[in-house]
């Protein structure tokens, strides 16, 4: 399964944060875990994917309803790319972003006092 997102700095229109698209993402992995064979499950992310993963592995560990937890328990690893664990320099974003609807996604990006990627750790 592939699975993408709006992710254009530039522009975009998108108003959705990390815990927006986690959530998405999770929603797309429940139908690998109500099928009749629940088979491992490896997910593989680059970049903000690898973040997404983060976050949606963090509503998951959360979450008290039975399908998340056989959700979770289905996942058997992680594979990260070029994931920024520790956020980024985002001073060159931000003028191109200007006052869009992402820009207060690509501020939870900074590398200086994030809340979403200091709860992830």
């Amino acid at each position: 399964m592939i699975y993408g997102y709006e992710s254009t700095v530039t522009g975009s229109k998108s108003m959705q944060n990390l815990e927006d698209f986690a959530t998405k993402f999770n929603a797309s992995l429940q139908t690998l875990a109500n099928a009749t064979i629940i088979r491992p499950i490896i997910l593989i992310g680059y970049s903000l994917g690898g973040l997404i993963i983060k976050q949606a592995l963090v509503l998951l560990s959360q979450s008290k309803k039975e399908d998340d937890q056989k959700l979770i328990r289905a996942i058997y690893g992680v594979v990260f790319f070029g994931t920024l664990h520790h956020g980024m320099d985002i001073s060159l974003l931000i003028p191109m972003a200007e006052d869009g609807p992402n820009h207060s996604l690509i501020k939870s990006l900074s590398s200086y006092n994030s809340q979403i990627l200091t709860n992830q750790h």
